[in-house]
C-alpha cells in the first residue's frame, strides 16, 4: 500500500470539513493540526499504525479540552476515517515513546469500527465514516493542485 501522502491528507480534509460542515485554517506550519470555525483544535494522522505528534504539538495541546483526533486509515480504493479525544493521548504522553525526533509515538490498532491505541489502554477512536478514493481520484487532485 502507499504511503499517506500530503495530497491524501489534503482529500481527507476537504472531506472531513463536508462531513462535519465546518472549514478549517491551519495552526502554525504543520499540515495535520488545524482548528474549525468554531475554535475546535483536530490533528489529522494517516497511513499504518505508527504515528508520531510533533512535541510543539503536544506543548500546545496542554491543558486544552475538546480538541479531536482523526486517524484517516487509506485502504485500496477508500480511506477510513476515525475520530476521539485527542486530550486523552496527550494527557497521557507518558505513556508514549519520545523519538530522536521529537515526537511522540503511539500505534493504532483497527478493529472493525474502532482503532485502539496501543500504548493508552481504553482508549478508542470510533470509526466516523468512509469516503471513496480511487488513483484516478487523487491523480485528478494532484494536477488540480500542481
Amino acid at each position: 500500500m502507499a504511503k499517506f501522502d500530503d495530497v491524501d491528507r489534503d482529500k481527507t480534509i476537504d472531506e472531513l470539513e463536508k462531513h462535519l460542515g465546518i472549514k478549517f485554517k491551519r495552526l502554525g506550519r504543520r499540515r495535520k493540526y488545524l482548528e474549525d470555525n468554531n475554535g475546535r483544535r483536530f490533528c489529522i494522522f494517516g497511513g499504518e499504525e505508527w504515528h508520531g505528534i510533533p512535541h510543539d504539538v503536544v506543548e500546545s495541546e496542554a491543558g486544552r479540552h475538546g480538541s479531536i483526533a482523526v486517524f484517516a486509515r487509506k485502504l485500496v480504493g477508500r480511506i477510513d476515517v476515525y475520530t476521539g479525544a485527542f486530550g486523552t493521548i496527550i494527557q497521557n504522553k507518558h505513556l508514549l515513546t519520545l523519538t530522536k525526533d521529537d515526537q511522540y509515538e503511539f500505534n493504532l490498532k483497527v478493529s472493525g469500527n474502532r482503532a485502539a491505541v496501543k500504548e493508552i489502554p481504553g482508549l478508542y477512536l470510533e470509526k466516523l465514516f468512509s469516503f471513496d478514493y480511487l488513483l484516478e481520484d487523487k491523480n485528478y487532485q494532484k494536477a488540480a493542485t500542481s
